[in-house]
């Protein structure tokens, strides 16, 4: 992952390149901001950060809810006799945490940036490819194109806490998480 500090250092170094989209990732989760104006990189990187709160805070919110309508409409002995449903259960549970780190990650300003569109004559594309802070990339005509994914976007995130509850745990962490809403 990439400080949003350390994507405007680059710029600045190269300010015949032009950003034009972010790649982030956060705790099993991936996403683009992409924008086609002349806009401040500085800019981009408040609303890119501004747009991926606005989403994971729906996410976090409909998830919630999708949890709330599960205990509703599932009892303890439903989820200890069917396999399917504790699946989903754990599914349901990993991807609210995963909302709520998201979510906390943003707020503590952490680095989710794991790449970056940018637009540059070829000759710009060449030298910022010199950089040292650059460690991938991939050209399409005049656009900088990183499109390789962090390793853990390979695959599923799964909380340990979560895999290893038992089904009653799991149950009353449901219940007692949504009791109230």
């Amino acid at each position: 992952m990439v400080s949003d500090e350390v994507v405007m250092e680059v710029l600045k170094r190269h300010p015949e390149i032009q950003l034009t989209g972010l790649l982030y990732w956060s705790w099993g989760m991936s996403g683009t901001y992409k924008i086609d104006s002349d806009l401040d990189p500085e800019d981009i990187l408040s609303i890119g950060r501004q747009r991926f709160e606005q989403m994971f805070s729906m996410g976090h919110d409909g998830t919630f809810g999708r949890l709330g309508e599960w205990v509703e409409n599932h009892d303890r002995s439903a989820l200890l006799s069917n396999d399917s449903l504790q699946v989903e259960a754990r599914t349901l549970m990993n991807a609210y945490v995963c909302f709520r780190r998201r979510l906390e990650d943003l707020e503590k300003g952490a680095a989710i940036i794991y790449g970056v569109e940018v637009r540059g004559d070829p000759s710009a594309l060449y030298t910022l490819r010199r950089d040292p802070a650059v460690e991938r990339f991939s050209v399409e005509g005049s656009r900088f194109v990183r499109s390789v994914k962090p390793e853990a976007l390979k695959r599923q995130f799964m909380d340990p806490e979560i895999e290893e509850m038992t089904l009653e745990q799991l149950y009353e962490s449901m219940q007692s998480m949504t009791r109230g809403r």
